[in-house]
């Protein structure tokens, strides 16, 4: 697997025992899980930005979420898993000082409330009539959109 590598802090680690990443329409998050054995000098942490790269292209842009160490007696696996940058969408609240907003088309609402995370919104249908007023529930980024797309049908 030396054509897999793995981004962290500006440096490249390669050489994986394992990799498995999701990618799906049905997920707004990609993932992976990477496993190493006898990975020295690894240096990242839960919350660390990362990007997973197969043969020189990335494949998910995002942060590490968890890590997980089996020390053997002759040999020590590393195993680590991590998201994409959308995962930010699912995990955080949408945030607005009113909480609410007014006379606004669904693009415009997803592009506000993800704009503090900085990720672009790519829209390819008309952006929708305006709506009078979205109120926020204490929800995700990722539950408003859901719940506000369903309603466009």
């Amino acid at each position: 697997m030396s054509d897999i590598q793995l981004k962290v802090k500006d440096r490249i680690y390669s050489g994986w025992k394992t990799l498995k990443a999701v990618r799906t329409l049905e997920a707004i998050a990609g993932s992976f899980e990477i496993t190493a054995i006898n990975k020295e000098g690894f240096d990242a942490v839960p919350g660390d930005n990362c990007e997973l790269l197969i043969e020189g292209n990335t494949i998910i842009s995002g942060y590490i979420d968890a890590l997980d160490y089996k020390i053997g007696i002759s040999e020590h696996e590393i195993s680590l898993r991590g998201r994409d940058k959308t995962a930010d969408l699912v995990d955080s609240s949408a945030l607005n000082k009113t909480g609410e907003f007014l006379n606004v088309s669904l693009k415009e609402l997803i592009t506000k409330i993800t704009e503090p995370f900085n990720i672009g919104v790519i829209w390819n249908v008309a952006p929708g009539e305006k709506r009078l007023k979205v109120s926020l529930m204490q929800e995700t980024v990722f539950e408003v959109i859901e719940r506000e797309t369903r309603k466009s049908g």
